[in-house]
């Protein structure tokens, strides 16, 4: 009896490898993103407590990108929605995104929904921004912006973008700043 390769012809083979190949090349590019995210934000998210000041991640520990300043903040809704106030940079870019526990992101928003210099955002479930819209003065609307989260458990990523070395020490400055909180009605 024949081998297989001599019964199909090399060029079934050679199609086989390939096709082969190209889902295993194609499996790992999808999943890249999943095991490294993983592993840079879990060192940084155990550091962060719950609904704190957004904790500052080490140059270099959650984007290689040296002009990429980083905090996180950590939140659990069933304590409540989450309030969030920070200043936004001048001519930087700043960005916010909210991720589940295990790291995709589900909303983001950048400096350009700042309002005055400043985002002012609350997060929670539905039925947290239902209530807290029931509230609302139809006379003075709130100038929040109301994010609702698919998920109770997750961390809240900031980024801040410089162009020069020397601005690092104000964007973590900023982020320092930052508050990162459970809402309560004596929240401004």
């Amino acid at each position: 009896m024949k081998p297989a390769f001599e019964r199909t012809g090399w060029p079934s083979w050679v199609l086989g490898t390939l096709c082969l190949a190209g889902i295993v090349h194609l499996t790992s590019i999808l999943m890249l993103p999943h095991f490294s995210k993983s592993a840079v934000v879990v060192p940084v998210l155990t550091a962060a407590s719950a609904a704190s000041a957004p904790q500052i991640a080490p140059p270099g520990e959650m984007t290689r990108d040296p002009n990429i300043i980083s905090a996180l903040c950590r939140f659990d809704l069933k304590q409540g929605p989450l309030r969030i106030i920070t200043a936004v940079p001048g001519d930087e870019f700043m960005s916010i995104s909210f991720h589940e526990t295990g790291g995709p992101v589900y909303f983001s928003v950048t400096d350009q929904a700042a309002d005055k210099g400043q985002i002012n955002l609350v997060l929670g479930t539905q039925s947290q921004i239902d209530d807290i819209g029931a509230n609302d003065d139809p006379d003075h609307p709130s100038p929040d912006l109301r994010v609702v989260s698919p998920h109770h458990r997750g961390y809240a990523l900031f980024h801040v973008l410089i162009s020069q070395p020397d601005q690092r020490a104000e964007a973590q400055a900023l982020l320092k700043e930052a508050v990162c909180r459970p809402d309560s009605e004596d929240a401004s």
